[in-house]
């Protein structure tokens, strides 16, 4: 797997990817894949899947994120992202939450996958129609004000596009980031063992900021009580840190 920056148009390209990625060090770029990574990258790529998770980020992470009065800006991580659907449409609830309560707050969205075919995809914005499959009238009306859907295709614009970065990360390695209000780690989880989600959720928490989410999915009881997270009442996949 060491030799991924053939997926990319350049070498240049690769090691850009790598650099810019605001988890990683900044340094020169170092090889973040292993052996068995490859099992653990997800294939979900459908527009506003699992309506639950964009919800809470609404109207609970944004509302409670807004009354702290920060002067910092909006953070969300999508840890897992395949081809950035789950992060672009995190950046388009965001910007619709944001706007529709007359913030005037910035935020950002970090899409991370161990998958540079993914990411390369992802880096593009164009889906096919399947992707917007089954969506609630609710997420097609934020669809409609942030992408363009035209024949078979769906276009993010370039409002979301600059807010959502999308670069390799392997959630297996600590990352330097330590500001994320939000975090979401959906369809990865479920491949490891016990030891390897609490190795993970421990890396994922080293990342939050202070009484920031994380949205958790696929993960047990067993998990859960070794990795010093709490389930917060009335949610199934949402905790913070103990």
């Amino acid at each position: 797997m060491g030799e991924n920056e053939n997926n990319f148009k350049s070498k240049a390209d690769f090691v850009s990817s790598r650099a810019m990625n605001p988890l990683t060090s900044g340094e020169q770029p170092h090889d973040i894949f292993c052996d068995n990574t490859q099992t653990a990258a997800t294939t979900a790529t459908q527009l506003f899947r699992n309506p639950e998770m964009f919800a809470i980020l609404s109207r609970k992470v944004i509302p409670e994120y807004l009354a702290s009065q920060t002067a910092t800006q909006l953070s969300i991580w999508s840890a897992g992202c395949s081809n950035g659907a789950e992060a672009y449409s995190l950046a388009m609830v965001a910007a619709q939450t944001l706007s529709a309560l007359e913030s005037g707050k910035r935020y950002s969205v970090f899409g991370t996958d161990i998958n540079p075919e993914r990411i390369a995809e992802g880096r593009k914005g164009v889906y096919l129609l399947p992707a917007i499959r089954s969506l609630t009238d609710e997420y097609r009306h934020i669809l409609n004000a942030y992408a363009l859907v035209k024949r078979s295709e769906v276009t993010i614009s370039e409002e979301i596009k600059i807010c959502t970065k999308l670069g390799l990360f392997d959630i297996r390695n600590r990352p330097k980031k330590h500001t994320f209000n939000y975090i979401v780690c959906n369809h990865v989880l479920q491949y490891y063992d016990t030891s390897g989600q609490i190795e993970i959720i421990s890396n994922l928490k080293g990342a939050l900021r202070r009484g920031g989410y994380m949205y958790l999915e696929g993960i047990t009881d067993k998990t859960v009580a070794g990795s010093g997270i709490v389930k917060i009442a009335g949610y199934t996949k949402l905790f913070q840190a103990t």
